[in-house]
Order: C-alpha cells, then sequence, then structure tokens
C-alpha cells in the first residue's frame, strides 16, 4: 500500500495565512454594515485562520449579515492577488527531501486549484506536484472540517488512511484529519501560528506539534516516511 504524505496549502506549503489576514483586517475595518452590525460581524470574524472562504460568508449570512456581492467578490480578489504576489516558502527542504526519495505526495486544502497552482509556480515548486494530486474544497461536498477532502485524497493516491500522514497548521484541518482517522502532525513554523492563543488551541488538539521545518523532517523520517 502507497505511503502518502498529505500537505495542507495555505500555512504549511507557503506563509499565506499571514497575508490572508492582513487582507481581512483591511475587510474587517471596512465592513459594509451600520456600526452595530459591523461590531457583531467582526465578533464573529475574529479568527478567520483557516476557515474556507465560503464558509466565512455562511456564517456571517446565518447570522443575518449578508454581504453584498461586489463586496465579497472584491475581498476574495483582493486576497487572491495578495497571497500570489507575496507568499513565500516554508517547508521547501522538507518537500525537496520527499521527491528526491520519491515519497508520494498530494495537496489537500480548502483554497483554489487555479490560485494553489499559480503560487507553486510563483514560489518555483511546482515540479514538486503533479497537478492531479492537487485536490481541494472544489472537489467535495464539504470542506474542513470535515473529513471528505482528507478521504478523497486518500481514495485518489490508492492507499488506506493508516499508510498516510496528514501535515496541517489549523485546527479545522487537525478536525479533518482526525475525523478521517488519519495520523496528523501539527506545523507550527508559519509567523500566524506563533501567537499565543493560535498555539494553545492547536494544543488543545493532542496532535504532534512541530515547531520547525527541522522538526518536520525528522519526526517524518522517524515515522518511516524519509
Amino acid at each position: 500500500m502507497n505511503k502518502v504524505v498529505i500537505f495542507d496549502f495555505d500555512g504549511v506549503i507557503v506563509n499565506s495565512e499571514i497575508v490572508v489576514a492582513k487582507i481581512n483586517q483591511q475587510k474587517l475595518e471596512n465592513l459594509p454594515f451600520d456600526d452595530i452590525k459591523n461590531a457583531q460581524a467582526r465578533q464573529i470574524l475574529g479568527s478567520l485562520f483557516g476557515q474556507h472562504f465560503q464558509s466565512v460568508i455562511v456564517l456571517l449570512e446565518e447570522h443575518g449579515l449578508s454581504l453584498p456581492e461586489h463586496f465579497t467578490k472584491e475581498w476574495l480578489n483582493e486576497m487572491n492577488k495578495a497571497v500570489t504576489e507575496e507568499a513565500q516558502p516554508l517547508i521547501l527542504n522538507v518537500i525537496k527531501a520527499l521527491h528526491q526519495k520519491n515519497t508520494k505526495k498530494c495537496i489537500a486544502s480548502n483554497n483554489n486549484s487555479n490560485i494553489i497552482e499559480k503560487i507553486l509556480k510563483k514560489t518555483e515548486q511546482s515540479e514538486f506536484f503533479d497537478k492531479n494530486k492537487i485536490f481541494t474544497a472544489n472537489d467535495v461536498g464539504r470542506p474542513k472540517p470535515f473529513p471528505d477532502l482528507f478521504l478523497h485524497a486518500v481514495e485518489q493516491c490508492n492507499t488506506a488512511p493508516q499508510y498516510c500522514v496528514v501535515i496541517e497548521d489549523s485546527v479545522p484541518g487537525i478536525s479533518a484529519a482526525l475525523a478521517a482517522k488519519i495520523p496528523v502532525l501539527a506545523f507550527v513554523g508559519g509567523c500566524h501560528a506563533k501567537r499565543s492563543e493560535y498555539l494553545e488551541k492547536i494544543k488543545e488538539m493532542n496532535v504532534p506539534i512541530m515547531y520547525n521545518e527541522s522538526e518536520l523532517l525528522q519526526e517524518l523520517k522517524t515515522m518511516g516516511f524519509l
């Protein structure tokens, strides 16, 4: 059975989460509601790390806070543009080591496949990932924190959960991996994951935590993926 490393993308392969946070903060300061609804929306969207963009919009709508279509479209376009231009690699040495070892690997992300491919090209990492091994929330009915995306990745890689490991940086992603019964390593090497409140939430998940690229590389060796 194939051994496969399943990577989340944002906050793991690239440092895009901190870029997204900057755009989100700008948008949160300019929400198109009255003062009371603006305060409600900011409270609801206080932490957007790891959340699928559409899930954020749905969450607002569930609280009676529907954003105008032009605002939503502008927000998404600005976010995608900034991430594509500013994202930098986070674990390039790990990815290169797996590639040299011919260890099978894939991406399972709530992001859009076109954006992922653009960022991989911009960060010179396209050669390490086959396009048919980039799986996104659009491939399944439910995004993370549901297990659907990881289970889809496992099936498409012709393997089984116990032969895989998921590398994740967020609570929704870790929750999805645990629900799929796939071993998971929490990677907190990105700038966004070093905040104390963020780390505390990760620690509550009771999974192994990798604080930097070197620790992740060593753990994958210990687990037999390298």
